[in-house]
């Protein structure tokens, strides 16, 4: 019996289906029911009581107010956003290409060493590696985006039974280097160049016996361009080699290095030796099987000499290089305005047979469909580079001035090479320059208009406009003469001036003089000095 009895109690309403009163819990005094509003407070109006009001005016104009204002706000979003996509500018044209395309590279060679003696081979390399790496930052300060280093014994980080303790800990400390390197160097890929046809004898010697056939590799009777006389290599027709070949493209792949760059693997059928293609196609796969981000550069195809012609010969790698582009060119150099406009000319022709044939207009001549076709590689010295051929035959401040030329080619990817040894000391800042103008200009310098404009009043100045219509536009002046010399330019020559905003000097050079210049300059009458080169800028909207 409870001693203070409640003076309230709990009233359940019905579990009637769809009754609008279902799980409602009132308490009330026990002597009194619970009023029919506290039953009905909290529940929404029926549907009959909400029908009283549909015709009602106020519901009727709101309805409508609101049915007009959903359509007028979709209508203008669909139109807001056809204006957003047609007002937008499209993604580059350079986009599409490959990051390999649109490197700024540098070929590091590095000093001579024997590979016969392995432990010695590793322990100079290391060093050498570890002087790159220490490097690293100062090769991003000059706008490099990809190293290739080499030429190496590709077999070195392989297990050889003739290694000692010390020669295997060498090797080691070699692997982890490379790895570190390529690691460490975020802003700067890693490209290693192997000479994967040669194979050291003392390694044949150790992994051969002498009751095996002995075809692992082959001595060259007769020299070529790769192979001296007498000189040992990989023979790719041997099932042995062709394992090695595998098992050492693997050990420097797993050191997360981008790529490998390599000449002509070659082998011996019915007693001719001659580059396999086997092998070429085996060594990009395996490439690629690290990732298809990972690149072959393969020095040794034979390019067709006009540029656009089909170049079958290039689609068992990702690059290759024309080697005979720079030999060909410094050997028959005489002049700025002649040399260079031979290399030029064949751009302009083709642009302007396009321009005729299909009618079309200066935006639409390359588009992210077309703009890697005829795309070349070239091999090229730098001006510090002390065999460099063209300074031999003239002087810095052209060199330097045709380095400058060469690196506004369109449709080219170049790698310039030096020693390792010019890394520490004082270098022509123009490659830095123009490596720095490529990056942030790709839809000019890589797939822009290409034009030789005419200099009014002098026969001593060599002119080459790129251009784009929505990036700068960049006009180089060279004056091969030893005397000062006005130029004078019809400025109508130039395609996309419309959307210029302004015209200023961005650079000038001379001999071991490199201005940064900012000021505004007019076409009519441009001032050069005696063998000055000079790039001017145009700033588009």
């Amino acid at each position: 019996m409870l001693l203070n009895p409640p003076d309230q109690s709990a009233h359940f309403t019905s579990n009637v289906n769809m009754d609008p009163n279902n799980g409602q819990v009132l308490l009330a005094s026990i002597d009194s029911k619970p009023k029919s509003s506290i039953i009905r407070s909290g529940v929404g109006m029926t549907k009959q009581e909400l029908m009283k009001y549909a015709n009602d005016p106020f519901w009727v104009r709101l309805r409508t107010f609101l049915f007009v204002l959903f359509w007028i706000i979709w209508f203008a979003m669909l139109i807001g956003s056809i204006v957003i996509v047609a007002m937008a500018p499209g993604c580059p044209v350079t986009s599409s290409l490959p990051w390999w395309k649109k490197s700024s590279i540098i070929n590091l060679e590095l000093d001579k060493i024997d590979s016969d003696n392995r432990n010695s081979y590793a322990s100079k390399l290391t060093d050498q590696f570890g002087e790159i790496e220490s490097n690293l930052d100062k090769l991003a300060k000059m706008h490099v985006n990809t190293l290739v280093v080499g030429d190496l014994d590709p077999y070195i980080l392989l297990p050889n039974p003739a290694d000692d303790n010390t020669t295997e800990n060498e090797i080691d400390k070699l692997r982890n280097k490379i790895t570190s390197l390529a690691r460490n160097g975020d802003d700067i890929k890693v490209v290693m160049g192997l000479d994967l046809h040669k194979i050291p004898k003392s390694y044949v010697q150790n992994k051969i016996n002498d009751s095996e056939p002995n075809d692992i590799y082959i001595e060259s009777k007769t020299p070529s361009p790769d192979l001296k006389p007498n000189e040992v290599f990989l023979n790719y027709s041997s099932s042995k080699a062709q394992e090695l070949f595998r098992k050492a493209v693997l050990a420097w792949m797993k050191t997360k290095i981008e790529g490998i760059k390599a000449g002509s693997i070659y082998e011996s059928v019915n007693n001719e030796i001659k580059p396999s293609k086997q092998a070429e196609s085996d060594l990009l796969k395996a490439i690629k099987a690290a990732g298809q981000n990972k690149i072959l550069i393969h020095t040794a195809q034979d390019l067709p000499k006009n540029v656009f012609d089909e170049n079958d010969a290039a689609n068992n790698s990702d690059m290759a290089p024309d080697r005979t582009f720079w030999t060909s060119f410094a050997n028959d150099f005489k002049s700025p305005k002649e040399s260079l406009a031979k290399i030029f000319e064949p751009y302009v022709q083709q642009e302007q047979r396009l321009l005729s044939e299909n009618n079309t207009d200066n935006e639409s001549l390359t588009n992210r469909e077309n703009v890697g076709k005829f795309w070349r590689t070239f091999l090229i010295q730098h001006p510090n580079d002390p065999v460099n051929i063209i300074e031999k035959k003239s002087d810095r401040a052209i060199t330097e001035a045709v380095i400058m030329a060469i690196y506004m080619m369109p449709k080219v990817t170049l790698i310039t090479q030096m020693d390792l040894k010019l890394l520490n000391q004082k270098n022509s800042e123009i490659v830095d320059r123009m490596m720095k103008l490529r990056q942030e200009h790709p839809e000019t310098m890589l797939a822009g208009r290409t034009i030789l404009p005419k200099i009014k009043g002098s026969d001593s100045i060599f002119a080459l406009y790129r251009g784009s219509k929505t990036d700068n536009g960049y006009l180089l002046l060279i004056n091969e003469a030893n005397s000062k010399t006005v130029a004078n330019l019809d400025v109508n020559e130039l395609p996309f001036q419309e959307n210029v905003l302004s015209r200023k000097v961005l650079l000038t050079n001379s001999e071991n003089t490199l201005n940064n210049v900012d000021a505004d300059v007019s076409l009519d009458s441009i001032n050069l000095d005696p063998k000055q080169s000079m790039i001017i800028e145009f700033n588009v909207k």
